[in-house]
């Protein structure tokens, strides 16, 4: 019979295996570790690109800056790991999941500029809108960078209970990435052309080259209350983070249309230069005709949620 208490020195020593991504021998962790050791266990590094410097890189990458080993491949849209880098396979998918906080938020800030600039009033006050959102994001970086700058002199940060590790940091941006790829469905629902794939995806689109395609000013489709609906089908969610975040997406892109409606009714004017409200105006009617032909409703930017027979008692008011 087996002794079930043997002598240390003939107990069997820890399981060595192997990683079946990059080929690494790693030795099993005993059973007693900590429940959250795995935030603070630092991945082996098996080239010459320490987890510090992915993590530097992160960073910046999640600011829409490139990093040393970390840059913008412009071709399929997307940050990617620079050719030649060779790092371990579990630190690979993790760097890759980290990058895509960085390519939501080029593609959120890119879509503000242009709309900003070329948009209607709708559009701007969605824009001004998700610029507050986005400063939530710079709010959590400097966290980051807080967090990064922990590190104990001369201990590796993966080792320590103080500092970032790419598991750590995969966890901090969990919440945060979730958020990006919500206002980056509306944005694009918002523009209605050339969605942006995933990376993934992309390695399959051989016949279309997206990446010449998204390299030009961003098609801003929708406006006024084509835009507004197209934020209100968000809204219809069970889920109380996607519902809130897109009420108060669409709470603050539609001041200017009812801004529109309420001087419509109250003083039968219609301030409308980027033509986004339902109700639309023909200038080139005669004096004669202006009470029958100078003011329509154009149905295909009535809001969702209103009813059309609110909407033709909106227009007969004004």
């Amino acid at each position: 019979m087996a002794n079930p208490h043997p002598h240390p020195a003939q107990r069997r020593p820890p399981l060595a295996r192997r990683s079946t991504v990059s080929g690494e021998e790693y030795t099993q962790p005993p059973t007693t570790s900590r429940p959250d050791a795995y935030l603070y266990r630092r991945l082996k590094v098996i080239d010459n690109v320490t987890e510090e410097e992915l993590i530097r890189d992160l960073i910046y990458v999640m600011q829409g800056i490139d990093g040393k080993y970390i840059v913008w491949d412009s071709r399929w849209q997307t940050f990617d790991i620079r050719p030649g880098v060779v790092i371990s396979g579990a630190a690979c998918d993790l760097t890759r999941r980290l990058t895509e906080v960085g390519r939501l938020y080029r593609y959120i800030s890119e879509y503000t500029e242009a709309a900003s600039r070329t948009g209607g009033l709708v559009a701007q006050s969605l824009c001004s809108e998700l610029q507050e959102e986005l400063r939530e994001h710079y709010k959590l970086v400097a966290i980051l960078e807080a967090q990064q700058a922990k590190v104990e002199p001369g201990i590796l940060p993966g080792e320590s209970s103080r500092g970032l590790t790419l598991r750590r940091l995969n966890s901090w941006i969990t919440e945060p990435l979730q958020k990006l790829r919500l206002i980056d469905s509306i944005v694009e629902k918002c523009k209605g052309k050339y969605p942006h794939l995933p990376h993934p995806a992309r390695m399959c689109c051989v016949e279309v080259d997206i990446g010449v395609a998204a390299q030009k000013e961003p098609m801003l489709t929708g406006k006024g209350g084509q835009m507004l609906s197209q934020i209100h089908t968000f809204t219809v969610n069970g889920d109380p983070f996607i519902n809130s975040l897109s009420n108060r997406l669409l709470s603050a892109a539609s001041e200017p249309f009812n801004d529109m409606l309420v001087r419509w009714i109250t003083i039968g004017e219609l301030v409308d230069p980027h033509e986004e409200c339902f109700i639309r105006e023909d200038p080139n009617v005669p004096p004669e005709d202006m009470w029958r032909n100078r003011y329509s409703i154009n149905y295909d930017m009535i809001p969702v949620y209103m009813d059309p027979e609110i909407t033709k008692k909106i227009f007969l008011i004004g």
